[in-house]
């Protein structure tokens, strides 16, 4: 079904940031890791659930390093602090 809501969300003409994080667990989930940095990079502003989401999908399917290194940039960015709880 994830191959439908790509069609879907491909021809939408604007992709709201909900969309965008729901095509990156969508992606996620499959294991189409680089499909779904590419939603994420797309986004014009990201979201504190666009970057968790991302991280999520990062660790999930065995990619730490690259799911530290998008924490370091959320939180160089942002300025997020590390939520210990």
């Amino acid at each position: 079904r994830i191959e439908e809501a790509e069609e879907l969300f491909e021809a939408m003409p604007e992709k709201t940031d909900f969309a965008c994080t729901v095509m990156i667990v969508g992606f996620g989930k499959k294991g189409e890791i680089a499909k779904a940095r590419k939603v994420f990079d797309s986004m014009k502003e990201r979201d504190d659930t666009a970057w968790r989401v991302m991280i999520q999908m990062y660790e999930r399917n065995g990619f730490e390093s690259e799911a530290l290194g998008l924490f370091a940039l959320m939180h160089k960015i942002k300025g997020m602090l590390i939520d210990a709880g």
